[in-house]
């Protein structure tokens, strides 16, 4: 049988999860929500955002505001100089081809670069 949500009493619901051992928390004053994938971001603005907590799992519920979407795949709108390249390869002892390639995966960001080499065996 299909509720009628007419007559739905959030007062009386609330009640009811309680009694399950379900809590529902408002997070209030989130400007933003970042969910980072492998080849893009997605940043939603002034979303609304509930925390459930059931059974010690938290379950986050983002809904409403505005969306979005970064790719990262899409490098053509990155300037790399010339000079940042050679920093890098100076910084790190990389190739120029290495610090290039890593440069555009991170969106021309010299200090993520550096720390990417000098945290891995590349």
């Amino acid at each position: 049988m299909i509720p009628n949500f007419n007559d739905f009493n959030p007062k009386k619901m609330k009640g009811i999860m309680k009694q399950l051992g379900i809590e529902m928390i408002e997070l209030k004053e989130i400007k933003e929500v970042i969910i980072k994938c492998k080849s893009k971001d997605i940043i939603i603005k002034n979303p609304n955002v509930s925390l459930m907590k059931a059974n010690g799992i938290e379950t986050y519920q983002i809904s409403n505001g505005s969306s979005k979407i970064i790719n990262h795949n899409n490098t053509s709108d990155i300037v790399i100089k010339e000079e940042d390249i050679s920093f890098i390869c100076e910084t790190t002892g990389v190739s120029r081809e290495n610090a290039e390639k890593m440069l555009l995966k991170n969106n021309g960001d010299i200090a993520e670069t550096i720390n990417y080499f000098k945290n891995t065996d590349s």
